[in-house]
């Protein structure tokens, strides 16, 4: 063997050892300059033909797109009044896009790139849009009116209308001692309407503020009113008694059929024992015909400001059925003669109706808003309550059931139990 030859050899492998370890040592030297494309396009051109579409808080560009075989979307640029720069995108297989959260109405520059394979951006070309009033400041505005912002028993109710069932959230203040604002209420919603009911307010004159904020918390201004709400006391139910059930227009009383339960005495106390969760808890009206009606003694004649509800709390899978009551009507009485089916000594103090959250029909499953909903009670106010009109104040109401979710107005039998978890009362004795 030529001892030379292994010698070279054995060289030259050394050799290359210290050159891989040298470029590997000079390449981790080197920048990292990230993942690169594979490929970088030409630059598109810009796009023509520019329209623009006014909307509430935002606007719509519309344009014809460029032909260039690597162009690939549009990317809008553009600067909110609080200084945010935000950039939106739309594809090459659509001719618009939208910019938006702008805080009040205006103009407003938008710059518009054409990005090409490789994110190669073409210069810009500059579009005013206008931009209408934002919808917090829509509805806020529409507060200044009487009937939307206004003192009632208890406290004040704001109405909100929001068509566009935009998420808001609603802030509603009062200036304390020292005149400065107090956050007294905050409402989360994107309901089409909402009432938001604001109570435990002393009565007396005050200064109550709204505002409301929307998605990209943006204020509108604050709405501000001098409002005096009435006394109001959550009515005590250690007088109630059921005096009676009215079925239909022929009268009728249940105390038999229900002997299961315990009859009168002890199975419809479950509306006013402020206990609701479990099944023993609930007053059920079996296969009642439609309308029907009970009638309340509440031992002190009361004016109503306030009715609250809760249907069926042990199993909420059955709200928004046929068990569950859609409309009725609240009757108010000092002399009525129980024997008596007709309405000829009962003074109309108001008609309900019960609203889903989520808008469904009758047939669908409760959804989480739902559920969430009828958890906290369905509430409603009596409308134009006037104290100082002795009809309004009555030791007896009778409530007429008109319908429940299945939508049936009129039958001599209601398919299934109509069932009624807990009855609240707010007003003044």
């Amino acid at each position: 063997m030529n001892m030379n030859l292994v010698y070279n050899t054995k060289g030259l492998h050394q050799f290359l050892i210290f050159v891989g370890l040298f470029i590997a040592l000079f390449q981790g030297c080197k920048e990292d300059v990230g993942i690169q494309p594979i490929k970088e396009g030409a630059v598109a051109g810009q796009v023509t033909n520019v329209r623009t579409y006014a909307l509430a808080g935002a606007a719509v560009i519309k344009y014809d797109l460029p032909t260039d075989k690597d162009f690939r979307y549009v990317k809008a640029v553009y600067v909110l009044n609080n200084g945010s720069r935000v950039e939106t995108k739309s594809t090459q297989y659509k001719d618009s896009l939208r910019v938006e959260g702008f805080s009040v109405a205006g103009r407003y520059d938008v710059e518009l790139y054409s990005v090409s394979v490789g994110e190669v951006t073409s210069k810009p070309i500059v579009v005013t849009v206008d931009v209408a009033t934002p919808y917090n400041r829509l509805i806020s505005e529409s507060l200044k009116s009487d009937s939307k912002f206004n003192s009632t028993y208890g406290g004040v109710n704001i109405y909100i209308d929001n068509k566009e069932k935009q998420p808001l959230v609603v802030i509603v203040m009062k200036k304390d001692a020292e005149n400065n604002w107090k956050n007294i209420d905050t409402a989360y919603t994107s309901l089409e309407t909402q009432t938001l009911r604001v109570r435990g307010i002393s009565e007396g004159m005050s200064t109550f503020g709204v505002f409301i904020q929307d998605k990209w918390r943006n204020n509108s201004d604050t709405i501000s009113k001098e409002l005096a709400p009435l006394e109001e006391i959550l009515i005590p139910k250690d007088t109630w008694q059921l005096t009676q059930i009215a079925v239909g227009a022929i009268g009728g009383d249940w105390d038999t059929f229900n002997g299961t339960y315990g009859g009168r005495s002890l199975k419809y106390k479950t509306l006013w024992d402020n206990k609701m969760t479990a099944h023993g808890d609930e007053a059920w009206f079996a296969s009642t015909p439609i309308p029907f009606s009970f009638s309340i003694d509440l031992g002190v004649p009361s004016i109503l400001s306030r009715i609250k509800t809760w249907p069926r709390m042990s199993d909420l899978n059955g709200s928004y059925t046929t068990t569950h009551v859609k409309k009725f009507q609240v009757w108010g009485s000092n002399s009525p003669d129980m024997n008596d089916p007709s309405f000829d000594k009962w003074f109309l103090l108001g008609t309900f109706e019960s609203v889903r959250p989520s808008g469904l029909p009758f047939g669908q499953a409760a959804t989480t808003d739902d559920k969430n909903y009828v958890k906290q009670g369905e509430e409603w106010d009596f409308p134009d309550v006037n104290p100082t009109d002795a009809r309004y104040k009555n030791r007896y109401i009778r409530i007429k059931v008109l319908s429940t979710w299945n939508g049936i107005e009129a039958s001599d039998k209601n398919p299934s139990a109509i069932i009624m978890s807990e009855i609240t009362l707010w007003g003044q004795r």
